[in-house]
């Protein structure tokens, strides 16, 4: 019995191994084989099993030294599910449609919220459902994946602090998975927003580093730790929230959100000048409002510092910078870059250009938890 049962476990590792490795690009069974170190009979065994799941297929490749027979490649079976990534984060409402192979069938804006509450959600949830019925009949739906800022417990999926759910969680911790959970009869999981940009980073940004800090300024600001090859959220995954870190403007100790964050700064502005900015028009006073000029400047020196010292704390040396700041100027990002050197750190500061990385990150992690789920039935 035991053999039996450690025979189906070295099937499913062996299956999960070649998955995770077509998820990155396209091989040949030799390829794979010289890759795992498995013999080309397993390998055969292995690839006609995923074939035979719907899970991968094959396509053809370049002619094999000019002998003109292609060469048979492998890749993930992109018609194998359908993925939903749904990303509440930095006040916005984004929806997108993805197939296996992580390409993004359709997104939409559902509209600019700053507090949810379960009508926005049921909102959400039936244009969801109409637009499977409408536009995705054809394709079997795998999973509903959530984006969402502040802290989820990683083992329950209960919504800890998060502002802008203040009304749902103060009800009920799971009020929104169970709430998608009632709607959709596929696995629903929630994650915290900037963990999952932090895998889109890795995976899509172009990061080589096994170690980094994403730091997120926006609305609101945000970390998140990436160690060891894969994100690290401590005991419950609530690491990551720098937001609460302490720091001194003008004298006074404060907390980093209430001094860098776009909300913090837009209230700052508003009070001494008696104007109504938005954080949109922030950004957009930013190059011509020397008051609005100044003070995100004054907080970018506040920001790399905060930065240079969680790089000490962690002994890491690469920092990503998202969220609006990443748009702003070289004179924003050079004050950043300035103020995140000294005292014994050797920083290297990046800003993101990936878009939609939250959406993105949800995507990736739902290929991946969903082609598991398929080859251990």
């Amino acid at each position: 019995m035991k053999a039996g049962k450690d025979q189906g476990y070295t099937r499913y590792k062996n299956n999960e191994l070649i998955l995770d490795l077509l998820h990155k690009r396209n091989y040949s069974a030799t390829e794979l084989a010289q890759l795992t170190g498995l013999s080309n009979a397993s390998m055969t065994k292995i690839l006609v099993d995923l074939s035979g799941k719907g899970l991968i297929k094959v396509v053809q490749g370049e002619d094999e030294g000019g002998k003109g027979r292609k060469r048979k490649y492998y890749a993930i079976n992109d018609q194998a599910g359908l993925i939903v990534a749904i990303d509440f984060s930095d006040n916005a409402l984004k929806v997108a449609f993805a197939d296996m192979q992580g390409n993004i069938l359709d997104r939409r804006v559902l509209g600019q919220v700053l507090h949810y509450t379960v009508a926005v959600l049921y909102e959400a949830i039936l244009f969801i459902k109409d637009a499977i019925h409408t536009d995705f009949s054809d394709r079997r739906l795998t999973s509903v994946n959530l984006s969402l800022p502040g802290q989820i417990d990683e083992s329950t999926m209960a919504i800890g602090r998060s502002a802008q759910f203040r009304e749902i969680v103060s009800e009920d911790r799971l009020g929104v998975l169970r709430l998608f959970e009632r709607h959709f009869d596929v696995p629903v999981r929630l994650y915290n927003d900037i963990n999952l940009s932090a895998v889109a980073e890795k995976e899509l940004g172009g990061v080589a580093e096994e170690n980094f800090l994403l730091m997120h300024i926006d609305a609101g600001v945000g970390g998140a730790f990436y160690f060891g090859g894969k994100v690290f959220g401590g005991s419950h995954g609530f690491a990551g929230e720098i937001g609460f870190l302490p720091v001194v403007r003008d004298g006074k100790e404060e907390i980093l959100d209430s001094v860098v964050s776009f909300t913090a700064i837009a209230e700052r502005v508003n009070a001494r000048c008696g104007e109504t900015f938005t954080i949109d028009g922030l950004v957009r006073a930013y190059g011509s409002d020397p008051r609005v000029r100044a003070e995100l400047l004054e907080s970018a020196k506040v920001a790399g510092k905060a930065a240079r010292e969680l790089a000490l704390i962690l002994d890491i040396d690469r920092v990503i910078v998202s969220g609006k700041v990443a748009a702003l100027d070289e004179e924003y990002k050079s004050t950043f870059v300035a103020a995140s050197s000294g005292d014994g750190a050797e920083v290297r500061v990046s800003f993101s250009e990936l878009e939609d990385s939250a959406l993105h990150g949800a995507i990736l992690t739902a290929i991946r938890l969903d082609l598991r789920q398929t080859i251990s039935r």
